[in-house]
């Protein structure tokens, strides 16, 4: 570097205190960007955690119902055909709890990863200025 500076940036610019500034303000970008795409990653994962919460119980669901199907096509007593559907109803109702409560496990996991994301830049310090915003 020479005392005049280049045609982009004054010599003013080309100094030391002004440079390590430059550095401090691109390392805050690139930990900006880490913790970003750590955190989509891990939005990413929770989706594909959660279709596969739904096709499972979508899956079980077709496979009861069909079997339901199976018997009532079957036929017999009017009893017997309230019962089948009364416990089809019942094993659905069970179904659709389990189900929720595999999603808000799977919700509750995200989270919690999402949360490591965030703490890892404070734990590291997130490169100069970024401690002074948690400080708040």
């Amino acid at each position: 570097m020479n005392s005049k500076g280049n045609c982009f940036f004054p010599a003013s610019v080309m100094s030391g205190a002004d440079l390590a500034s430059w550095n401090s303000l691109a390392e805050f970008g690139r930990e900006q960007m880490a913790m970003a795409t750590e955190s989509a990653s891990a939005c990413f994962r929770a989706a594909e955690s959660m279709r596969k919460v739904q096709m499972h119980a979508a899956h079980r669901a077709s496979i009861r119902h069909q079997a339901v199907a199976r018997k009532l096509r079957e036929g017999g007593a009017p009893a017997d055909m309230l019962a089948v559907q009364a416990d089809l109803l019942s094993s659905d109702l069970r179904s659709v709890a389990e189900y929720w409560q595999q999603l808000a496990a799977v919700a509750v996991q995200s989270q919690i990863e999402l949360m490591g994301c965030a703490s890892h830049v404070a734990d590291t310090g997130g490169g100069p200025g970024f401690k002074p915003a948690l400080a708040l």
